[in-house]
């Protein structure tokens, strides 16, 4: 969608400093590595060794289609852990909210498929690539199937986001700032689970996010997109 409106100035770009990103960003759409590593018990980079990989005129670009409320763009660092990972680690923690449904006694839905050994290749899969990341929690593409969804992603030149980094970043805002960015909604993911299904999650509430596997030719409202802007350098 951005193209190459500035990569002139991107390619001298080094990036700009956490405070000015949070100053762009106004507050509440920028989680730092420092309130990362809060909520996840990590360490991030020191202030200062921290490289956005976005130029300033990129952060400026979002942060006005935020205003306009044409998308709700999020710089949020990640650690890059697998839904396994942060499950564990939310459960063994005792965090205030809970972070995944697991279903209870009286649900005849198995909430915790996504468990099972068939589903290891890609639940206990690390993103591999931590750092900052710029992702849009608007719920773009609406009722549409997942393939229709694609086409309109490559056209705006931004990337469907994984599941994982949609469920860290998430559960980082709502322990930061108390909001959930996909409440009542569900990203459609890239991921294919053992029985050929896309992986949707979402409706982050009080019982926590649910993870369930979706046929790619579903069109529902509550099935959405979280995107990722493709880093400058």
């Amino acid at each position: 969608m951005f193209g190459n409106l500035f990569s002139a100035r991107r390619l001298k770009w080094r990036g700009p400093l956490e405070s000015r990103a949070a100053q762009i960003l106004r507050g509440k759409n920028f989680i730092s590595g420092k309130q990362s590593s809060g909520v996840w018990r990590r360490n991030a980079p020191s202030v200062g060794k921290v490289v956005l990989r976005y130029g300033e005129e990129t952060l400026i670009n979002c942060a006005s289609q935020n205003r306009d409320r044409a998308a709700n763009w999020f710089l949020v660092w990640i650690f890059g852990l697998s839904l396994r990972k942060q499950r564990e680690f939310t459960e063994g923690h005792q965090f205030p909210i809970i972070c995944f449904d697991s279903g209870s006694d009286e649900d005849p839905v198995d909430r915790n498929w996504w468990i099972r050994e068939s589903e290891n290749y890609w639940a206990d899969r690390d993103y591999g690539d931590n750092g900052y990341w710029l992702m849009d929690f608007s719920g773009k593409f609406s009722g549409m199937n997942w393939n229709d969804q694609e086409q309109k992603i490559r056209r705006s030149g931004e990337l469907r986001a994984p599941e994982l980094l949609v469920a860290e970043a998430a559960i980082s805002i709502l322990q930061v700032h108390q909001m959930s960015v996909i409440l009542d909604w569900f990203h459609f993911g890239p991921t294919i689970d053992s029985q050929g299904r896309r992986i949707r999650i979402g409706e982050f509430n009080g019982r926590g996010m649910v993870i369930v596997g979706e046929p790619k030719n579903v069109d529902d409202v509550m099935l959405r997109v979280v995107t990722l802007y493709p880093r400058d350098f």
